[in-house]
């Protein structure tokens, strides 16, 4: 007799655990939505999923694909609109102007933010 073989496993524990690792995946999927405050005052809005982007800065409206690159993450888009982020630092590239630099706006602390609703 082995003396080392695992214990059979329930299949009710087996189906929580399977469940509980499509709902982890399903919420690494969701947007995860950010402000960054523009050099010209503007803010810039973009709204992350793991492979793609949806920006908007003011009417403007962009779908990115993220791309591999060094440290940085870089989202690019088919009309030469490319967003890059570098920690708390955006850089909003779009073709036939210059680069516009953005800095990420933390919620809690800017005191020009709505406030979140009550739990």
């Amino acid at each position: 007799m082995n003396r080392y073989r695992r214990p059979p496993t329930r299949p009710l524990a087996r189906l929580a655990c399977a469940a509980g690792m499509s709902l982890g995946a399903a919420a690494a999927a969701m947007a995860a939505p950010a402000d960054y405050r523009c050099a010209d005052g503007q803010v810039l809005t973009v709204d992350f999923t793991p492979r793609t982007a949806q920006a908007h800065l003011g009417t403007q409206a962009w779908t990115l694909q993220r791309v591999r690159s060094g440290r940085e993450a870089r989202y690019v888009g088919r009309d030469g609109v490319a967003i890059v982020l570098n920690r708390s630092d955006a850089e909003l590239h779009r073709r036939d102007m210059p680069p516009l630099a953005c800095r990420l706006v933390v919620r809690a602390l800017d005191a020009g933010a709505a406030p979140r609703p009550a739990r």
